[in-house]
């Protein structure tokens, strides 16, 4: 596998930044769009995780179609109530 230098970023996903977007998904719970009981947390770490996989693990570069991607999966886990309940 050839692997390419992926960004480096200078400010990490730390908890205070996972609160900022939390709201994000309890807006989205709000106007329907994701099941009640959403855990935004859970969101949040799911939607970043293979961003930060490329960034740190395989160094890939990371584009808007990889954002996207990863974006579109969680959305679409997050209607289907993957972040649902006690133990998401």
């Amino acid at each position: 596998m050839r692997r390419r230098r992926g960004r480096r970023s200078s400010s990490v996903l730390c908890p205070s930044h996972i609160h900022e977007w939390e709201e994000c998904v309890d807006l989205a719970i709000a106007r329907g769009e994701l099941p009640p009981g959403t855990d935004g947390e859970e969101v949040i770490r799911a939607v970043s995780a293979p961003i930060y996989y490329r960034l740190l693990v395989t160094r890939e570069v990371i584009d808007a179609a990889v954002a996207e991607r990863a974006a579109l999966r969680t959305l679409a886990a997050a209607r289907a109530g993957a972040f649902v309940g006690p133990n998401t």
